[in-house]
């Protein structure tokens, strides 16, 4: 990530968003959860820092709830990117996971 990105993330945070082109996941959480949670906002465009909450994990599927009370259901999927790539400055190439949002209703 640029320098120049920190300005637009936490300006992004003080109005109570997420810039999503940055957005990995929650640590501590799952992947299943990390994935469902950045993949749908992305795909919904939701910016909100509560725009999301998770419900339950059952696998791959996450059900999680809206900031208006609605449920969706998110299956993902992990795979190995073919491409090593590093993961942090300096780091030597590795293989890395890709996720995928698998289906949404």
């Amino acid at each position: 990530m640029r320098a120049a990105s920190g300005v637009e993330i936490v300006r992004g945070l003080e109005a109570g968003e997420i810039v999503l082109e940055h957005l990995r996941g929650r640590a501590g959480d799952p992947w299943q959860v990390q994935a469902a949670d950045v993949l749908v906002r992305r795909e919904l465009g939701l910016r909100g820092l509560d725009a999301l909450a998770v419900e339950a994990v059952e696998g791959e599927t996450v059900t999680l709830r809206r900031d208006d009370g609605t449920r969706l259901q998110a299956t993902v999927s992990r795979r190995d990117d073919p491409r090593p790539r590093p993961l942090s400055c300096g780091d030597e190439p590795e293989v890395v996971s890709v996720f995928e949002l698998e289906a949404l209703a």
